[in-house]
């Protein structure tokens, strides 16, 4: 386990902090440019840790009428990319029906100081993990394993995503629970609805505007080194969703959580594609 903490957890944070499907990157390379289809969607995030400028997160999202797509991947930038490397996607897809998430796939790929490399693939049947693939094997439960009656129906790391999204579309409000399994740990998540704010845009993001605010609430509630989980994870994330397009969806323009590190806060910097056309909460930096 790096300093950094929970890899396999940086999806759910991330849509939990995600509130966390990308492009493979190194640490401290460019931006990587995606080709942006009709029904996709290309989200970018700057990473900011105890003040510092950490990480890229950069988020794909490919809607159908009944199936869903997303890639994360997240890279080191800033000073801190100078004395590590980690290249971490995540990619995932699944069934659309009535606002409900259908998980089919999942697959995770990490690669920590260029050496350490750790890999999570599931698929997924009617809410069962029929196959569950962990390089290094070592890295698989055995004492503490979730068993498959406690972890049915659970949603996996990246499409936990886009359920605070489905959830406010449905209920209008940030009020649900739902459980996230990683392949080696079962959470429970909550939303609570808060006081909506305006966020104005800076030079962290050029998104600005009235939005909705959510505290997202995670605990691991099974699986290995459950009581040493509750000192990395924060006790919630704040999430800031509003849509970027007339019409479109609420997305999280920015995320709040503390930890050990401090104050961790993902800042919307770049949006691509059908869900940002129009982007009438952008205005242009001055």
């Amino acid at each position: 386990m790096s300093k950094f903490g929970n890899r396999s957890l940086l999806a759910s944070a991330f849509g939990a902090a995600l509130l966390g499907g990308l492009f493979a990157a190194q640490s401290g390379s460019a931006t990587i440019e995606k080709e942006v289809g009709p029904n996709s969607t290309w989200l970018a995030y700057d990473v900011y840790a105890g003040g510092f400028k950490a990480m890229r997160a950069e988020l794909a999202v490919d809607l159908g009428e009944q199936d869903y797509r997303l890639q994360l991947d997240a890279y080191f930038q800033g000073f801190i990319a100078n004395l590590f490397s980690l290249d971490f996607s995540v990619t995932a897809e699944g069934g659309l029906n009535d606002g409900r998430l259908s998980p089919r796939g999942y697959e995770m790929n990490s690669v920590w100081q260029k050496k350490s490399e750790r890999r999570i693939a599931m698929t997924f049947d009617e809410g069962e993990v029929t196959r569950l693939d962990i390089e290094p094997e070592d890295r698989r439960p055995t004492t503490d394993a979730v068993p498959a009656e406690e972890r049915a129906g659970a949603l996996d790391p990246i499409t936990a995503l886009l359920w605070p999204i489905a959830t406010l579309l449905q209920q209008q409000s940030c009020q649900g629970e739902t459980e996230v399994f990683d392949g080696r740990k079962l959470f429970a998540l909550r939303l609570e609805q808060q006081e909506a704010v305006t966020l104005r845009a800076s030079g962290y993001s050029p998104f600005g505007g009235p939005t909705q605010v959510c505290h997202l609430f995670i605990e691991q509630t099974a699986g290995p080194k459950k009581e040493r989980s509750r000192e990395r994870i924060p006790e919630y994330i704040r999430v800031y969703l509003a849509p970027l397009s007339e019409n479109g969806p609420p997305l999280p323009l920015r995320l709040e959580a503390d930890n050990r590190l401090g104050r961790i806060i993902l800042h919307l910097k770049e949006a691509k594609g059908a869900l940002s056309a129009e982007q009438l909460s952008q205005r242009a930096l001055r």
